[in-house]
């Protein structure tokens, strides 16, 4: 399910697995104890910003009792993995652009300050 607004997009995901392994004992378990909406961020899309709206289950294993909440190779956190690497990407830019008047000035007042 994707929400259109006018300022940013918001796309409703989850995992379509019915079936995962328990992180504690290795048995395989579908029994859902519930389902939260976790908000993670995204690339912007057509210059808007996106959140995906993840359904992360949490399972409960009838082998253990263990509870474990389902994880997604794709987020890291409360972002995607590409949005955390697009950031890595323009902070370096930022670095090696650092001649550049405007840093230079952040860069001297930050160390007339100490």
């Amino acid at each position: 399910m994707v929400t259109d607004l006018t300022e940013q997009f918001e796309v409703v995901v989850s995992d379509l697995r019915s079936v995962v392994t328990c992180p504690s004992c290795g048995v395989k378990t579908s029994k859902v104890h519930d389902t939260r909406r976790v908000k993670i961020k995204d690339l912007p899309l057509f210059g808007a910003p996106t959140t995906l709206i993840w359904l992360r289950r949490r399972f409960s294993c009838d082998n253990c009792g263990e509870r474990h909440l389902e994880d997604h190779p794709a987020f890291e956190s409360k972002m995607t993995r590409r949005l955390a690497r697009a950031i890595v990407k323009e902070a370096r830019q930022l670095v090696d652009h650092r001649d550049h008047p405007a840093l230079r000035v952040l860069v001297v007042d930050d160390h007339d300050a100490c």
